[in-house]
């Protein structure tokens, strides 16, 4: 499969209007965008790291047909090559917070839930039933512009307020570039 290199664009000093206001600090920190199809992060890039990723590994896509994905993931630890949940290169920190973004392959059934603005982690549901759930992981599954999209977002036990702060900050300043 051909790998595209994702547009990654690094705005500095004053982002506010970038993030719709999602980062309120006093001294602004120098931002990064990162972009999954129509969808456009803004996060902080002096605490949050990202690596984008392409597979096609059935462990990645929860699809057999050799469907594909492409995604990013941002973390607030340096990620590994292949950060992907189900793939070789990821980990999940105790002591830190990851965010994963990706358009899921055409399967059914069709997400029908369409993107909520603004989306916050309140709107992600706990993976595992019953007694296995765990409020370290939590997914959301949607539809924009017509594609499924799956995110998932890991908040570890002992994640700082900082770190959960970013979290909550990256997954409100999603939205749809038109």
């Amino acid at each position: 499969m051909k790998r595209s290199t994702p547009l990654i664009a690094v705005a500095i000093g004053v982002f506010g209007a970038l993030a719709g206001g999602a980062f309120a600090h006093s001294n602004p920190a120098p931002a990064a965008i990162a972009a999954v199809g129509p969808l456009r992060l803004v996060y902080p890039s002096d605490s949050l790291h990202s690596r984008y990723f392409s597979s096609c590994s059935y462990a990645v896509t929860g699809v057999h047909s050799g469907a594909c994905v492409r995604g990013v993931v941002v973390a607030s630890y340096p990620l590994k090559a292949n950060p992907e949940l189900g793939a070789r290169g990821a980990s999940f920190r105790p002591d830190g917070v990851l965010f994963e973004l990706y358009r899921a392959p055409t399967q059914q059934p069709v997400a029908t839930r369409k993107l909520p603005p603004p989306v916050s982690l309140a709107d992600f549901h706990a993976v595992g039933r019953g007694m296995h759930a765990t409020g370290e992981q939590r997914e959301l599954f949607f539809r924009a512009k017509g594609a499924n999209y799956w995110a998932i977002a890991w908040v570890g036990k002992h994640a700082s307020k900082s770190n959960r702060a970013d979290l909550s900050r990256l997954i409100r300043s999603m939205q749809l570039v038109k």
